[in-house]
Parts: structure tokens; C-alpha cells; sequence
């Protein structure tokens, strides 16, 4: 009988600020959810715009932890889709025209 082999659990390093409610009911900050699901793995991220730099890292330092099921590939991946995000939801910038 073979015992069933245990991964310890890795975590983003950071707590993310959770939405916070002001008095017109508008929500101030929102927390992003990004999660991959490999080879019965869960990875899953919470963030917000103010950490997206720590997540990439995060990203990064598990690519290259051999001791996780994480790949460079799935760090490309799932860093282009935090990006695509992050362009989609800035404010346009509009400029004046010059005479």
C-alpha cells in the first residue's frame, strides 16, 4: 500500500486589502482572483491593483521552485492575463487636440 504523497501549501506572501464599503454603498477597492488548477493542484492568488508588482513576483519565485508543480509557462500565462486585466480596466487617457 502506498501513502499518499503530501505538497506543503504556498501562499501569496501578502494579505490583500478586502472591499471596503463607504457610507453611499460603492465598493472603494476590489480584489482580483486568479487561480490555476494543474495536475490536481490549486495555485490561487488574491489581489488588488496596488500589489499586481508583488504577484508577479510571486509568479516568478514559484516558476522556479522545483519542489512545486508550477512552470515557467504557467507563470507567463497566468502574468499576461493579470496584465490584459490591468490594461482593461484603466481609465482611458484622453488628450486635447492642438490647433
Amino acid at each position: 500500500m502506498s501513502v499518499p504523497r503530501i505538497r506543503k501549501c504556498r501562499w501569496a506572501p501578502q494579505p490583500v486589502a478586502v472591499q471596503s464599503v463607504t457610507k453611499g454603498g460603492t465598493m472603494q477597492n476590489s480584489v482580483n482572483v486568479l487561480a490555476l488548477v494543474k495536475d490536481g493542484e490549486r495555485y490561487v492568488f488574491l489581489y488588488d491593483e496596488k500589489s499586481v508588482s508583488t504577484l508577479l513576483q510571486t509568479l516568478g519565485r514559484y516558476a522556479a521552485d522545483p519542489e512545486l508543480n508550477f512552470s515557467w509557462y504557467d507563470a507567463a500565462v497566468l502574468s499576461q492575463k493579470v496584465r490584459r486585466l490591468q490594461s482593461e480596466t484603466e481609465e482611458p487617457t484622453t488628450f486635447r487636440r492642438s490647433a
